[in-house]
């Protein structure tokens, strides 16, 4: 029984040592990428000093053109959305991002699913592990999620586990590519997708994630960045207004202004703008945000 209680420490202190030996590995490959997701990241959280930063999840990404805010707007902009994410990565992030600096103002782009409605919220936390052990004001974060989080974190491997390839990829040859943060879509949808209604269905809502979205309105309001939030067109969109409900009791309730085009006809009806049922392409992007300026500007001269 000694001897196995000897080898199981030694294999032990062995995995513990390779563990710790991968950790400047891999932070030197995240802050040395040539570009695609790793190194913007990496700008984002770490770099970023715009006036105007645009966060929420794919559809922000594909509708928000910095280059047309930044001239209309006479403002610096760079585009922080990313796929699939919502408030529980953006609070850590905006977190990260005021360790440097406060921006002028924060447009956020919300989606239901990602923002508001119930979901699996360990799926938004790897865009966070990179910075756990640098930034202590989002470990809270992990534990609020899962509270082994705190256990699993202690290992470098399993911060960077779903990364790896990225990281060497983003490294030698990445593969995307964005201006300020913008990755415009091209083409248009090649079918004629369902309309989409959805006018009593009962929203089962999140309040992980109500909570973090009244803690960034908080968190703004304390550091002096004005935060507006905003819903972007849906393509042959019918969903019932009530789906933002939430959003709205918050707005009201702090007076952040909401800027809602989530069912507007004007947009949505628009074949030619969009590349799928979910995102506009360029064409699209472009003429949403030109209509929105003047709302903007309305609301950062109040």
């Amino acid at each position: 029984m000694n001897k196995f209680l000897v080898k199981a420490t030694l294999f032990a202190l062995v995995i513990w040592g390779i563990d710790a030996a991968l950790d400047p590995i891999f932070q030197y490959l995240v802050s040395h990428a040539k570009g695609g997701d790793t190194k913007r990241i990496e700008y984002i959280c770490c770099q970023t000093s715009e006036d105007l930063l645009i966060f929420g999840s794919s559809r922000a990404i594909h509708h928000y053109d910095p280059f047309l805010l930044e001239d209309s707007l006479n403002l610096s902009c760079h585009n922080c959305g990313k796929n699939g994410n919502g408030i529980i990565l953006f609070y850590g992030w905006y977190k990260m991002i005021q360790k440097r600096y406060s921006p002028s103002c924060i447009l956020y782009e919300v989606t239901p699913n990602f923002d508001l409605l119930a979901s699996d919220n360990t799926t938004y936390l790897p865009g966070l592990r990179y910075w756990y052990n640098d930034y202590p004001e989002i470990d809270s974060i992990f534990w609020k999620v899962d509270s082994n989080e705190r256990y699993k974190m202690r290992l470098t491997s399993y911060r960077y586990n779903s990364q790896f390839l990225q990281l060497i990829m983003d490294n030698i040859k990445p593969l995307r590519h964005d201006a300020k943060g913008y990755r415009p879509l091209q083409g248009e949808i090649p079918y004629e997708p369902p309309v989409s209604y959805d006018n009593n269905k009962e929203h089962v809502y999140d309040t992980l994630k109500l909570y973090y979205l009244e803690r960034l309105v908080q968190d703004c309001q304390h550091f002096g960045t004005k935060l507006i939030f905003a819903a972007s067109p849906l393509y042959k969109n019918t969903n019932d207004p009530h789906i933002f409900a939430p959003i709205k009791i918050l707005c009201a309730n702090y007076g952040i202004p909401f800027i809602n085009h989530y069912n507007d006809t004007t947009f949505n009806n628009e074949k030619s703008y969009f590349k799928d049922r979910v995102h506009m392409n360029q064409k699209g992007a472009e003429t949403y945000t030109q209509a929105i300026i003047k709302e903007l500007r309305h609301y950062l001269l109040e």
